[in-house]
């Protein structure tokens, strides 16, 4: 990841994508709806990436 991402994306990407870990998933993709709620168009996208919300 090359981007200058918020922290809290920053964060989510790890769990989401690096930790392969399904409770950190859920905790990422919070993270991320948390992030998108306050207007970071970059969790926006991320969101879109991930194909079902992690519970």
């Amino acid at each position: 990841m090359a981007g200058d991402f918020s922290g809290m994306v920053k964060e989510a990407i790890e769990l989401i994508w690096k930790a392969f870990d399904k409770e950190k998933a859920s905790k990422g993709y919070r993270l991320l709806r948390q992030a998108a709620e306050g207007g970071d168009a970059d969790a926006y996208c991320f969101l879109g990436r991930c194909r079902i919300p992690c519970r």
